[in-house]
């Protein structure tokens, strides 16, 4: 372990040594973990899917082959604690070199498809990636211009691209693969060491990065949150790049049972999977599991072996658990994030009404305080604060004056608002963050903020979330023109893409006011603008 993750372990995370001595932690790396599970799960299947094509791979045979790729790992100077950035969508490929990162020690830095040049540049130096891994073009996504940059900019030592054509000073996929060594790894992998900085958005400007260990990430995969009560088949179809993309994919490697892996989310081809594969379980925002249930109306498809679907990272309305119990599908909310990834789960046996009106039972080991603005713990009921800890918490930011400010004294600050009741349910009512989380995906009003800013139309501006009945949220700004400007929607989407960022952080409604409303110490009033948002939006 380098010594500046040392640091940020004794210091944030006091509380994960008593998991060692209470037995939590295996002390192993994932790797050695997934070995010890082969006997168990070995012959479990694994299928690949994309629009045209399936690959079915038995976990045995994919364990083997990510040693192959852990070995050109090695050959190409890395060692245990060098990171490896990986932008791919779910695939092979993809999920071999998080196997291989897991047994040789190499830190995985995934990176979600949507992101631009400007983010990725952040995140490579953010992290101190030695390897960056992508695509070349595709239908849906050009990589080639990211993979330029970076040579351009000497941002990584080495660039590997999963593609026929590669840009130079590049190695193609079987390139890398030569540089398989026979040399041993420098060291044992331990739990300590950190397996994956996952980046997030949130209320900074950039991505957090979001640092695991062995430990701690292993502990979340071998206590899935999915129902353990015999051979799960599940659909697996969030991105590679998001937490919950992780935790999905990787869970056959813990847990008994077959998955199929979804290149990307198509609403028709995950109805049609599910009824021909007999689909028991997967999970998904409520963007995507109404998106499901309208095909599956649509089609008439029989998805009567799909039993569970967990839903979270944004409000999980009523009406979505109703919907579902019309097709006996239980919807289970759960609470978590990058940083925490399980602190509160539903599962189909919990009671109806514990379903639909709250977030899940804390899970074991984790602990929960609801808390008041001066740090008092709450009686139950009392909406609060939510402070978390337990054996899957992460061990810090890649930032540490983050890690200042979102721990007190070994509990982590969520950031959001909530209440527990006498049965141990925690029932999210609020953020304090100010982000927006459309479909899913967190979005930083900071980030889209400046970079109107830097528009030469825009005066000033503010970014508010706005409700969507299908991606939750999306993004609205409220926005002062200078003298004889002008702004439209279409040239805005072409700023966000210019300065190389993700075109969903793109507002999607554009409000044009001569001054924006202010509170006490001078901060854009967000209250009075999202009531003035309400009031439009009612408007006939």
């Amino acid at each position: 372990m380098r010594s500046d993750e040392a640091k940020i372990v004794a210091n944030v995370s006091d509380g994960h040594s008593s998991w060692s001595e209470l037995g939590v932690y295996s002390g192993k790396s994932i790797g050695r973990q997934i070995e010890d599970n082969l006997e168990h799960i070995g012959d479990c299947e694994i299928v690949f899917t994309s629009a045209g094509d399936s690959v079915s791979h038995k976990v045995s045979a994919l364990v083997a082959r990510s040693k192959e790729v852990a070995a050109a790992l090695i050959g190409l100077g890395l060692n245990p604690g060098d990171r490896a950035a990986v932008m791919m969508p779910n695939g092979e490929n993809c999920l071999l070199l998080w196997l291989a990162g897991m047994h040789c020690g190499v830190t995985i830095v995934p990176i979600v498809m949507i992101y631009g040049i400007s983010e990725v540049e952040f995140i490579l130096k953010d992290s101190g990636a030695r390897a960056f891994f992508c695509l070349g073009r595709t239908s849906k996504k050009d990589s080639t211009p990211i993979a330029e940059h970076c040579i351009a900019h000497h941002l990584v030592d080495h660039v590997v691209m999963d593609a026929e054509d590669v840009v130079r000073g590049a190695l193609s996929w079987n390139e890398f693969l030569n540089y398989s060594s026979n040399k041993r790894r420098v060291r044992e992998v331990v739990g300590d060491d950190l397996s994956f900085i996952v980046y997030t958005s949130g209320t900074t400007s950039r991505p957090k990065g979001v640092r695991h260990t062995h430990n701690t990430l292993g502990y979340e995969l071998a206590s899935s949150a999915w129902d353990r009560t015999g051979y799960a088949r599940g659909l697996a179809a969030m991105p590679a790049g998001h937490i919950a993309g992780l935790l999905i994919i990787m869970r056959p490697f813990f847990w008994p049972g077959s998955i199929h892996i979804m290149d990307e989310w198509d609403a028709e081809r995950a109805a049609r999977l599910i009824e021909s594969a007999q689909i028991s379980e997967s999970g998904g925002t409520p963007y995507h599991f109404n998106q499901l249930i309208d095909m599956v109306e649509r089609l008439g498809s029989d998805i009567r072996s799909l039993k569970m679907w967990i839903s979270g990272a944004t409000v999980v309305p009523e009406s979505l658990v109703r919907r579902g119990n019309e097709y006996g599908i239980a919807v289970c909310r759960c609470y978590g994030s990058s940083e925490h990834p399980t602190i509160s789960q539903n599962f189909p046996h919990n009671p109806e009404d514990k379903r639909i009106g709250t977030d899940g039972q804390i899970m074991p080991h984790v602990r929960v305080r609801i808390v008041d603005d001066s740090g008092n713990d709450l009686p139950a009921l009392s909406d609060g604060h939510i402070l978390s800890r337990g054996p899957d918490l992460f061990v810090g930011y890649t930032d540490e004056a983050l890690n200042r400010e979102c721990f007190l004294d070994g509990w982590y600050r969520t950031g959001d608002i909530g209440k527990i009741d006498a049965e141990n349910y925690l029932t999210i009512t609020g953020r304090e963050k100010d982000i927006i989380i459309r479909g899913g995906e967190n979005i930083s009003a900071r980030e889209v903020e400046e970079t109107l800013l830097l528009h030469p139309a825009v005066k000033d501006a503010a970014a508010v979330a706005m409700p969507d009945p299908a991606m939750g949220e999306k993004v609205c700004a409220f926005i002062v023109l200078r003298h004889g400007e002008s702004l439209s929607l279409e040239e805005t989407l072409r700023h966000f893409i210019s300065v190389g960022l993700a075109k969903q952080k793109t507002p999607e409604r554009l409000f044009f006011v001569e001054s924006l409303p202010r509170n006490g110490i001078g901060k854009a009033d967000k209250k009075a603008l999202k009531a003035q948002l309400q009031k439009d939006l009612a408007a006939p």
